[in-house]
């Protein structure tokens, strides 16, 4: 059952801080996202750089921007929720919206005993663009589609990176950088996607 908490804020205190929040999510994404743009631009210059060198050398350089890229773009997609999650937190406190227990952990990233929870990134993700949605009082769905798909395939990627049990969970294809690479554009077109709507919505109302 969801539960309000309501802080006293005043409403001109509460819109300021609402749009420096916006505006500081915006900034995250366009730094973040360029970043990472350069990272896949820069490791895709060096393969190239290396294409003629002896092949073992190649191909460590490859795998080396290869990595990289795909971890970076989980931590982009991951950083962007986190900071998602902060701006709904604040309106439904801030303007008395219930709150399950389980939606409360999943925005504080905290158990109710005060331990660390993290979730899943593809859970994250779901959970981020439905919990701010709820707090901007419209409905918004994820497209589960081709590119969702490329998306788990990327996170599948980056948790063996992170825990590899073989040497063979630190290789990566081309297919699967450009999957990171495809899944970054997915994500800054859902972003996008999502102020469309909320402007739509923010309009009507």
């Amino acid at each position: 059952m969801r539960n309000s908490i309501k802080k006293q804020i005043p409403q001109f205190e509460l819109k300021k801080k609402y749009f420096s929040e916006i505006e500081d999510l915006s900034e995250i994404v366009k730094i973040l996202t360029e970043d990472l743009k350069r990272i896949i631009e820069i490791s895709n210059e060096k393969i190239k750089e290396f294409k003629d060198s002896p092949e073992s050398l190649f191909l460590d350089e490859q795998q080396t921007w290869f990595r990289s890229a795909n971890r970076l773009v989980i931590t982009v997609i991951e950083s962007i929720c986190y900071k998602m999650k902060q701006i709904a937190l604040l309106i439904c406190d801030s303007t008395g919206k219930p709150l399950t227990e389980e939606e409360r952990k999943n925005l504080t990233e905290r158990r109710a005993d005060g331990s660390k929870y993290f979730m899943k990134t593809s859970d994250n993700v779901k959970f981020s663009f439905e919990i701010l949605a709820y707090a901007f009082g419209f409905k918004f769905r994820l497209k589960y589609g081709r590119e969702w798909g490329t998306f788990l395939k990327v996170e599948k990627k980056r948790n063996k990176l992170t825990h590899p049990k073989t040497k063979m969970d630190l290789k990566i294809t081309v297919t699967e950088h450009n999957e990171s690479a495809e899944t970054l554009d997915w994500f800054k077109q859902t972003i996008s996607d999502f102020f469309d709507e909320h402007r739509r919505n923010f309009s009507r109302n």
